[in-house]
C-alpha cells in the first residue's frame, strides 16, 4: 500500500547523479518512502567502471530478503532500460554515456559534480569521462601507473 500520493516520476526528477572523483552515485532524497513504495531501492546505488561498466550497491552490509528483493528489482529495471536504449542508440561510446543512460532509465535529469551544480547530460558525460584516473576498486588509493599491486 502506498504511503504517499507523490508519483515516483516526481520524486526521481528531484534526484541527481553525483559525479565524484572515484564514484558516480545516484542521489535521491525520499523521506516519504515513495521509491520503496514503488518497489525500488536507490540508496547506495553506484555506477562504476571497475574493469567493465556496471551498476551496483556500495557497501557490503548484510541485508534482509525484502531489501535484497528491492535491489534485484531495481537492477533488473536498469538492465532492461539499458537494453532498450542500446537497441535504440547502439552501445554507449564511453563510461560517461553509460552513466547518463542509467540516470535516464531511472528518470533522473539532474547532474552534479564538485563545484558544478546544474550540468546538462552532455556536460555530465564530459565531466565523467575526464575525471582523473581512479583505482578500479572504490576506496583503494590510486597507484602510479606501472606500479605493482600488493
Amino acid at each position: 500500500m502506498r504511503r504517499s500520493k507523490l508519483p515516483l516520476k516526481e520524486v526521481l526528477a528531484k534526484g541527481h547523479l553525483h559525479i565524484g572523483p572515484q564514484v558516480v552515485e545516484v542521489m535521491v532524497e525520499d523521506p516519504d518512502g515513495v521509491i520503496r513504495d514503488w518497489g525500488l531501492e536507490l540508496k547506495g546505488l553506484v555506477i562504476c567502471d571497475a574493469g567493465s561498466w556496471c551498476v551496483q550497491y556500495a557497501g557490503g552490509m548484510p541485508a534482509a530478503l525484502p531489501e535484497l528483493e528491492l535491489k534485484v528489482k531495481t537492477l533488473r529495471k536498469i538492465e532492461d532500460g539499458l537494453g532498450v536504449l542500446e537497441d535504440k542508440y547502439g552501445v554507449p561510446g564511453s563510461f560517461g554515456q553509460y552513466a547518463v543512460r542509467v540516470a535516464d532509465v531511472l528518470g533522473i535529469k539532474r547532474f552534479r559534480a564538485q563545484g558544478l551544480e546544474h550540468l546538462t547530460p552532455r556536460e555530465a558525460v564530459h565531466v565523467i569521462d575526464h575525471r582523473p584516473a581512479v583505482s578500479h576498486r572504490v576506496g583503494e588509493p590510486e597507484r602510479p601507473r606501472g606500479a605493482a599491486s600488493a
